[in-house]
């Protein structure tokens, strides 16, 4: 009786340890794949990074943060427009 519950306690500890390994190499490969994905993605000429702020700011004359401002307006209008019957 006592092999029997060993053999039991030792398959559900392999079965418990393939099932974290999946568990960690998914969200590695889920964390690189984001990564190299984000490395792709540019807003105009700057990367999307923690860079994008000053980058925004050095390559993009005022008027563009005028424009952008604009566009949320209008966008924000757009979505919480009141349609009466």
């Amino acid at each position: 009786m006592r092999v029997a519950l060993t053999c039991l306690y030792a398959i559900a500890f392999a079965i418990s340890l393939r099932a974290q390994a999946a568990v960690e190499y998914a969200a590695k490969s889920a964390g690189a794949s984001l990564e190299n994905t984000a490395a792709g993605i540019h807003f105009g000429i700057c990367p999307l990074d923690s860079a994008l702020v000053p980058c925004v700011h050095h390559h993009y004359p005022a008027t563009f943060y005028f424009a952008l401002v604009a566009l949320c307006f209008l966008f924000g209008k757009l979505l919480f427009s009141n349609r009466r019957a």
